[in-house]
């Protein structure tokens, strides 16, 4: 199945670019995709690590799956104080 990611700045400040294309077997979890980006893009592993990955509107976790043509978001996680 193909998946569609699209990149806060900073994410996409280290990728090159704001989004991404990727096929995964049928049935694959955030937590795939997770993994795969982290052994096919391993500059991303770090700024992955603090991601957020939003699926369908709202925050996703590592077990949710994905479907066909569905697009995840990463946001960086900000702090303050």
């Amino acid at each position: 199945m193909t998946v569609y990611l699209r990149f806060g700045a900073a994410v996409a400040h280290t990728l090159g670019s704001a989004t991404m294309e990727v096929t995964l077997a049928d049935g694959a979890t955030v937590g795939d995709l997770l993994d795969y980006l982290g052994v096919h893009h391993p500059l991303l592993r770090q700024r992955l690590w603090t991601a957020i990955p939003i699926v369908s509107g709202r925050s996703a976790l590592k077990s949710d799956s994905l479907a066909n043509g569905q697009e995840v978001l990463f946001i960086s996680a900000l702090a303050g104080g």
